[in-house]
């Protein structure tokens, strides 16, 4: 039964706040909710393939998840739930239960994810805070171990961090917006904002130095998109 659970997509994994430092540098994690793990056991196994069991010792919430062996016979993984600082409100029996998540290997992969620390001019934090909408763009593996991430704003698509195993972020970083191109939901923003004003979109190719807004780079576009919502 081991090896039954594939690693996590991109759309399964969450990215949370872990820490804001005093100079604006933000620390994620990379998280999975208690809905994903109870998706991905109904889709291994089926509905009628696994079930989960709370118990409470000396003021801890345990949960055990069974899944049926092809005999019938059924096999318990059990681990104890927290509060953490990133998830309070879910309480002991959620994270009781995407622990024993990860015990059957349910996301385990996401234990081998490097150090994700978003610098202040990427961060969007101030005064300790950080309320930017992080989203996991890209996550890919091997042999169970994270080998690339890329991290973006869920709102306006800018690349926010990203990082290869056989690379410094800082490289990533460079090698990978220097050729990124503007996102459609960009463009479409764009489009949105200016499309009925000819001269301001003739404005912004002539300023950038392209032809047509289709050619704006993801960079460019986020400093667009950006300013219009200021105004």
């Amino acid at each position: 039964m081991s090896g039954m659970f594939k690693p996590l997509e991109a759309k399964d994994i969450e990215c949370r706040v872990a820490q804001v430092d005093q100079k604006g540098n933000v620390t994620l994690l990379l998280y999975k909710t208690a809905r994903v793990d109870a998706n991905v056991l109904d889709e291994v196994v089926g509905q009628f393939g696994w079930q989960c069991e709370f118990k409470e010792v000396n003021g801890v919430v345990y949960c055990g998840i069974g899944i049926q062996s092809e005999t019938g016979e059924w096999m318990w993984k059990w681990d104890a739930g927290s509060e953490s600082n990133v998830e309070k409100e879910k309480g002991q029996a959620s994270d009781a239960f995407k622990r024993a998540g990860f015990k059957w290997g349910i996301g385990r992969e996401l234990y081998t994810a490097p150090r994700i620390r978003v610098k202040p001019d990427k961060s969007g934090a101030e005064n300790g805070k950080c309320f930017t909408p992080f989203e996991l763009e890209t996550i890919e593996y091997e042999d169970g171990e994270i080998t690339k991430l890329v991290i973006k704003h869920a709102w306006n698509d800018e690349i926010l961090f990203q990082w290869f195993k056989s690379q410094p972020v800082s490289t990533a970083k460079d090698n990978f917006n220097a050729v990124r191109p503007a996102s459609k939901k960009q463009i479409d923003l764009i489009l949105k904002f200016y499309g009925n004003d000819d001269e301001k979109l003739k404005a912004i190719c002539d300023y950038y130095e392209i032809s047509e807004v289709w050619k704006l780079s993801m960079e460019q576009a986020s400093e667009i998109i950006e300013k219009r919502i200021r105004k």
